[in-house]
């Protein structure tokens, strides 16, 4: 955290009413002097208010970004430059996401998904068996032959003895992040 937020100018961090943008927040403690907080409004109401509540808190203003739709020649590029793997409402805010790009890298909740450890469970801990089923359950795709083919070979890529953890952790890495965050972070068409 004192390396992203050593850039330079404030570093946005786009609070929403979300666990991850909160954990985020909950890491800049003792930092948030270098921290501008920033809260899309997509949906006004909840997140809107969870932000200015959060802002108070910390003794920090907070700055509404006005969504305005994207011409559909915009969502068109944004998706091609997501590699045509996802569409969704983030695709949307594109225009507004370039017109409003801080100077330095912004900092979003999407790595706190992972920290959050929400595909673990407690009877996890200790045990070294992981199943097809296991992975369905938690991701969870729909439960057809081709998801269920794709989860058996990721199942056999994982190094042998692998305790469920580290699997359910690297699943959350590899098969959700990676395929959204990992994909949506090169949609807006920014340079950094």
């Amino acid at each position: 955290m004192r390396a992203i937020l050593a850039q330079g100018d404030k570093t946005v961090l786009y609070l929403s009413g979300g666990y991850d943008s909160r954990m985020v927040l909950a890491a800049a403690t003792g930092l948030e002097h270098r921290l501008r907080l920033q809260t899309l409004d997509t949906k006004g109401g909840l997140d809107i208010h969870l932000a200015q509540r959060l802002a108070r808190l910390v003794g920090l203003p907070s700055e509404f970004v006005p969504v305005t739709p994207a011409p559909i020649v915009d969502v068109e590029a944004w998706v091609e430059r997501t590699g045509r793997m996802i569409y969704d409402h983030v695709a949307h805010s594109t225009a507004t996401m370039v017109a409003n790009a801080p100077p330095g890298h912004p900092l979003s909740g999407t790595g706190a998904d992972l920290l959050r450890g929400h595909m673990l469970l407690a009877s996890d801990i200790g045990r070294t068996d992981v199943t097809v089923d296991d992975i369905l359950d938690r991701i969870p795709p729909p439960d057809v032959p081709v998801f269920r083919r794709a989860a058996e070979r990721w199942l056999a890529g994982l190094p042998e003895g692998t305790d469920r953890t580290l699997a359910m952790d690297l699943c959350t890495i590899e098969q959700r992040i990676g395929c959204w965050a990992g994909a949506a972070i090169y949609g807006h068409d920014l340079p950094v």
